[in-house]
């Protein structure tokens, strides 16, 4: 089945969206005052409509256009802005070296990237994201960066403390044919050899093309024109970095102890005064260290983790949590090139949960409370529905946005949609990895990061492990507070096993 274009907006429906949002975080002295502005500057922001829907007629995705030149214009360091680590599982071998865990997750990676259908799920999605991943690179630009694709790439790079070293990963079996992984013990043998180095003099030095890499981007685009310009062999070994498949850094130390120590490791490197190793400009770089911890630093995707945000917010800031505004990234990958679009996930019964759990008293899984979360949980649900639909007002308010002069009364309502007070993202399910971190993307604004574990709930509720679990199963709570295990089947949730308390009034959540 082709994926269909993302839809042109309708100016009514956003403008409904917006209202009920600012209804909830303005309060009633200064809703009135936006009603005002809105009425004023009616007439502007439909002529904006016209030529907004002439200019995205035809555009396969319109959003994503205007989402990467967003994000490609931003000059600052990657360390700092859009490279996100995460720490991967332990590997479940019983001797595992950092020569054999680096072989293996190069030898994934060359699989992944050669037998894209690997990732392929049970509904239709882009493959632009996943054609951006492996053999590409950010390269930056005065006005600003571009993601180049180096199709033909068979190798890895690797910097490690003896210098920069290209690995082949990949061959063709036939010329002009696909490429296909090589074999384990070929990438094995090739990092063994180096890894035979010794570390390198200061004319091999990785630190010295790695650390342009997290340099301020328009800084790093001038270094970059005038290293292009005096040609030679720095050009050819730019050339191979840029072109390579991914960067794996192979760290001489051990991590720290503290997971957050590790996540900071993973991002900027192991030791202070080793040399330094992530090049920020491949879109994926592979983490090993001594004792064979690794990470992944990369571009992050994310989905919602709204209730948790909320009520923690009430704690720290009180009644004025109200007033902050809350996004959800929410994926578009259903439409042609599509990434994420944003929720804004601030409910009338989603206020009303939170107030409830933050009343002061003992939390109890009343009926009541199940009930309130069930309701809220809808309409989040209905929300996000919406914005999968095509129906969300992000990057429609973007657009609108920029066709009002900086002094209009309207825009000051409007500006908050494009860096609302705080960001959730995370995944609600993602096995093989320990943990992982985001960053904040605009000032004044809190970003919220989780990854779902199956093992969280499992833990709680042990006998479950025997059990083939998957999206159809859902955990509940019974009004005693004690977990019970779902399926769904023919549309009818059936209770699989439970704790020995009385089950009544279950509200139902996904894992």
């Amino acid at each position: 089945m082709s994926l269909l274009s993302y839809p042109v907006p309708d100016l009514d429906a956003t403008l409904q969206e917006v209202g009920r949002v600012l209804q909830l975080t303005l309060g009633p002295d200064l809703y009135p005052e936006f009603k005002a502005a809105l009425l004023q500057q009616r007439g502007r922001l439909e002529e904006a409509q016209q030529q907004f829907a002439s200019h995205a007629e035809g555009l396969e995705n319109w959003v994503t256009n205007q989402f990467k030149r967003g994000l490609l214009s931003c000059a600052d360091p990657l360390p700092t802005s859009t490279a996100l680590p995460v720490v991967l599982l332990p590997s479940k071998a019983k001797k595992c070296t950092q020569l054999g865990r680096a072989a293996a997750l190069l030898w994934a990676a060359a699989r992944l990237y050669s037998e894209p259908l690997l990732l392929e799920g049970d509904v239709p999605m882009e493959h632009t994201q996943q054609s951006e991943v492996f053999a590409a690179s950010r390269i930056p630009g005065k006005g600003q960066d571009e993601i180049k694709v180096y199709p033909d790439s068979l190798h890895a790079v690797i910097t490690c403390a003896a210098g920069v070293f290209p690995v082949d990963i990949l061959w063709r079996p036939s010329t002009g044919g696909p490429a296909s992984a090589r074999s384990f013990v070929d990438i094995y043998n090739q990092l063994a050899q180096v890894m035979s180095h010794p570390s390198a003099d200061k004319h091999n030095d990785p630190s010295a093309i790695c650390c342009l890499s997290a340099l301020e981007r328009h800084t790093w685009a001038d270094l970059r024109e005038k290293i292009l310009e005096r040609g030679g062999a720095a050009v050819t070994s730019l050339g191979l970095m840029e072109s390579a498949v991914l960067t794996l850094c192979l760290e001489d130390c051990d991590p720290p102890a503290g997971l957050a120590d590790v996540l900071n490791a993973v991002r900027l490197g192991g030791r202070g005064d080793g040399p330094y190793l992530r090049y920020y400009d491949k879109v994926v770089n592979l983490v090993v260290f001594k004792d064979s911890t690794a990470g992944m630093v990369f571009e992050h995707s994310a989905v919602d983790g709204m209730v948790a945000a909320l009520l923690s917010l009430r704690q720290t800031l009180g009644e004025s949590a109200a007033r902050h505004m809350l996004v959800t990234p929410t994926h578009m990958r259903h439409y042609k090139h599509g990434r994420c679009d944003p929720t804004y996930s601030l409910t009338t019964q989603s206020q009303k949960l939170v107030g409830a759990l933050a009343s002061g008293n003992p939390i109890r899984y009343t009926p009541d409370l199940l009930r309130l979360f069930h309701v809220a949980f809808l309409e989040h649900k209905s929300l996000i529905k919406k914005t999968k639909s095509g129906q969300g007002v992000g990057p429609h308010l973007a657009a609108l946005r920029q066709s009002l002069p900086s002094d209009s009364a309207l825009k000051k309502f409007l500006d908050p949609f494009g860096c609302p007070s705080v960001y959730l993202t995370g995944t609600d399910l993602m096995e093989g990895v320990e943990c992982g971190v985001g960053n904040v993307y605009a000032q004044n604004q809190l970003a919220v990061s989780y990854l779902g574990k199956k093992d969280r709930w499992l833990k709680a509720f042990p006998e479950l492990s025997q059990l083939k679990l998957d999206s159809s199963h859902f955990m509940a709570l019974s009004q005693s507070g004690s977990p019970i295990l779902l399926e769904k089947r023919n549309s009818m949730p059936t209770i699989l096993a439970s704790a020995p308390q009385k089950v009544a009034n279950a509200g139902v959540m996904k894992h």
